[in-house]
């Protein structure tokens, strides 16, 4: 592999603002790339890149995601040494331009030295960052690999992850009644209160091996000395075994319920 052109094609791409759902310019570039090789890249409905290059032997998918999270506009990448690391006042965009990148020198190797290989398929997904939108949208029947590698890990460089846990999203929100809490605090419903007494009742954080729950966001109130009427909070949960998610969701959900109702 040619390691000043995989260098300077990852400081290309991380100069492309690409935030999710505006990754038409990385498309565009990877694409290109892709026609500089021979091959005859494609654009799905959703916005996805997709390729393919003919070998010998069962398909393989290479997959990487093109978007990446914010503060992404204007990146200034800054090569010290071995290292790339952004300017300090935006992500770098490796998640997963780097991923990007590697896929793209193996492709440029395998074309340049005439190396067998596996017939691949290539699909560059948009919008991942935002709830894997883009590798929702692929159309799997037109993809003949029974096997792959995502390219979107960081370290150590070696490992491989085989499985990753299934998740539940909670958005919930508690009304009670407002009142001037100097005045007449005994007339108003404190909708906080009810979100601590239920986020105390719960288990969170680490729940087993395979099994984690957290309370990430409460908002609500809306002065000092008023009685606050309404709170909204964000949890998850996630497990690598259904029967935990569901039962660590359901548990949440009632404590939020019970407490609500009392």
């Amino acid at each position: 592999m040619n390691g000043s052109r995989l260098l300077r094609t990852f400081l290309d791409m991380v100069a492309i603002d690409s935030p999710s759902g505006e990754e038409a310019a990385m498309a565009r570039f990877v694409a290109e790339r892709l026609r500089s090789m021979g091959l005859e890249p494609r654009t799905d409905g959703a916005g996805n890149v997709l390729a393919s290059l003919p070998g010998t032997g069962p398909r393989l998918l290479l997959c990487a995601h093109m978007d990446n999270v914010p503060p992404c506009r204007g990146v200034k990448a800054v090569v010290d040494g071995d290292l790339v690391r952004s300017d300090g006042t935006t992500v770098l965009g490796a998640d997963d331009k780097s991923g990007i990148a590697v896929i793209l020198e193996a492709l440029e190797t395998l074309k340049e030295e005439g190396l067998p290989h596996l017939p691949l398929e290539i699909p560059f997904t948009v919008r991942e960052e935002v709830g894997l939108e883009g590798a929702l949208a692929l159309d799997f029947d037109k993809l003949g690999a029974s096997w792959g590698l995502v390219l979107d890990h960081g370290e150590p460089v070696e490992s491989m992850v085989v499985r990753a846990p299934s998740q539940n999203s909670l958005d919930v929100t508690i009304k009670g009644r407002a009142a001037h809490a100097g005045v007449s605090p005994e007339k108003g419903i404190n909708a906080i209160l009810a979100a601590a007494q239920a986020i105390a009742a719960m288990s969170l954080g680490r729940l087993d091996a395979e099994t984690t729950a957290n309370v990430g966001t409460i908002q609500g109130g809306a002065a000092r000395n008023i009685v606050p009427e309404e709170v909204r909070l964000q949890a998850e949960v996630r497990s690598h075994d259904p029967s935990k998610l569901k039962a660590q969701t359901d548990l949440m959900v009632r404590a939020f319920q019970d407490k609500a109702a009392a």
